[in-house]
């Protein structure tokens, strides 16, 4: 479940679109998105991966093809800021063997992965996934 908050930019730091770091807007509303954990604050007490709720691919690529829409730079910082990386990541993809018939920006966002991430390397389909992790799951 996601709790939508509003903030303000005072908040935030400079952000990079293309070569040129510029402020966000002092006016307008800018939401974010944050994690809840039912009985818990927005953020508080939020699970970390594990066997039964892995790292999603499908939602890394939408994440960083939405950063990539402002700048390779951007992306990279949203990787770079991200923290609590795991080894249970299911590569979920749509066709997740022919990953260029659905995601459009599969090759950079997988490279970036690879070349920033160490995790990225225990990232596994489903079928395996299921094989490795389905005792764990049971438990």
């Amino acid at each position: 479940m996601l709790a939508r908050m509003a903030t303000s930019a005072s908040r935030f730091r400079w952000i990079n679109l293309g070569n040129a770091w510029q402020r966000l807007p002092e006016h307008g509303k800018i939401w974010v998105y944050i994690p809840v954990v039912p009985g818990q604050e927005p953020g508080v007490g939020l699970p970390l991966p594990s066997a039964a709720y892995p790292i999603l691919q499908s939602y890394l690529d939408l994440v960083i093809e939405g950063g990539l829409e402002y700048s390779a730079d951007y992306a990279r910082e949203i990787v770079a800021s991200t923290v609590d990386w795991s080894e249970y990541w299911l590569n979920d993809r749509p066709l997740a063997r022919r990953p260029w018939v659905y995601t459009k920006h599969y090759a950079a966002i997988d490279k970036l992965l690879a070349d920033s991430v160490p995790q990225f390397k225990d990232r596994m389909h489903a079928e395996p996934y299921a094989a490795k992790y389905l005792l764990q799951t049971r438990q």
